[in-house]
């Protein structure tokens, strides 16, 4: 789900390396998901993430796990990431993820 945000920050032409290099770091500060069925080895899986709600200080991404090719879900869920400096100290959202579409 990591690489699942990452990419999807990453298509909007964002870089997570990037908001690093500026300092501004997003730790995972809260999870909650629901498991549908396993994955196995070696599975190509496809994570879809999107906006549920930008805060000022945290989103909320929606995220679902599938088999690549399959239409039911594995996992999905809601993962909020806050925003930190390089002293994990709370910080406001960066405006471009602020400005985030919001998905249903």
């Amino acid at each position: 789900m990591e690489r699942g945000r990452n990419g999807f920050l990453n298509d909007l032409g964002m870089s997570v390396r990037g908001f690093q290099d500026r300092g501004i770091l997003f730790p995972v500060v809260e999870v909650n998901l629901r498991y549908f069925s396993p994955a196995f080895l070696e599975d190509d899986l496809v994570v879809e993430t999107w906006v549920v709600k930008p805060g000022r200080g945290s989103v909320l991404f929606g995220q679902k796990v599938l088999r690549k090719g399959e239409p039911d879900a594995l996992v999905e869920g809601t993962v909020r990431v806050a925003c930190v400096d390089g002293m994990m100290k709370p910080r406001r959202l960066p405006e471009e993820i602020i400005r985030l579409r919001i998905e249903d």
